[in-house]
């Protein structure tokens, strides 16, 4: 697991690969916040070279490290234009900062059609075929 010294305290890095040499406001302008769940805060940002909009997934890291490890891996080997690319990630000692694809049009799940088929709940995304 990487690690890096900084005086004579050990900071812990959860993600190899993240960056950690600046800071995710180095690259970005921050937003509004645009939603949070119950381990995350998402704000919209906007890169400063391209001035082109993305999403910032704030994650604190007194989270369960596996239950990050697992979010971030699974984004790493979805490609599929559904489902939100993963652009990089920044971490810092107590945070890490996951710079996603922006999506708008609300909550998913509220566009969804329910259906009752033999006592069983189904949801069906509106762009579904069935």
């Amino acid at each position: 697991m990487p690690t890096s010294r900084s005086g004579a305290c050990t900071v812990e890095y959860w993600v190899d690969g993240s960056r950690r040499d600046a800071t995710v406001e180095d690259f970005y302008n921050m937003g509004p916040e645009l939603g949070r769940g119950a381990t995350s805060v998402v704000f919209r940002c906007e890169e400063k070279q391209t001035e082109k909009p993305y999403a910032v997934k704030v994650l604190k890291k007194t989270i369960d490290k596996k239950i990050v490890r697992t979010e971030i891996g699974v984004l790493l080997r979805l490609s599929h234009p559904n489902i939100i690319r993963l652009k990089e990630i920044f971490e810092t000692e107590t945070e890490i900062f996951l710079i996603l694809e922006l999506v708008t049009g609300g909550e998913l799940f509220d566009s969804c059609k329910v259906e009752i088929d033999s006592g069983k709940m189904k949801l069906f995304p509106p762009y579904l075929h069935y």
